[in-house]
């Protein structure tokens, strides 16, 4: 007779937290605002070397810029825990290119995680 231990296993996740600064909170500092909007592909690839990413996703996001932010995006969502969704991403990614490049590179801002 073959017999199953069907127990569940039961993983405390820690609760998902809100974007620290909204995607219009943008002039709050006008150093951002001004170098995300005069050269969005340079900032885009700093943003994401300042979220951990290696060089070659740096310079991925330059040449791809914005078509590579919704991936940015997520990746600080996942790596920061916070609530949203794919198409939520992709929507202020491309209606608020700027704004939400700014968003992300703030979110990292605060926890200090530029790797060298």
């Amino acid at each position: 007779m073959i017999t199953f231990n069907l127990k569940r296993t039961v993983v405390d996740q820690p609760p998902l937290k809100e974007w620290k600064y909204s995607v219009l909170q943008v002039c709050d500092v006008p150093k951002d605002a001004t170098l995300a909007f005069l050269c969005p592909n340079c900032y885009g690839a700093y943003t994401s070397h300042k979220s951990g990413r290696n060089i070659i996703w740096s310079i991925l996001t330059f040449f791809s810029f914005p078509c590579g932010l919704p991936c940015l995006r997520l990746h600080t969502r996942k790596k920061n825990l916070i609530e949203g969704s794919l198409l939520e991403d992709f929507v202020l990614s491309y209606c608020c290119t700027c704004c939400t490049v700014v968003q992300i590179k703030r979110e990292f801002d605060d926890q200090k995680t530029l790797t060298i």
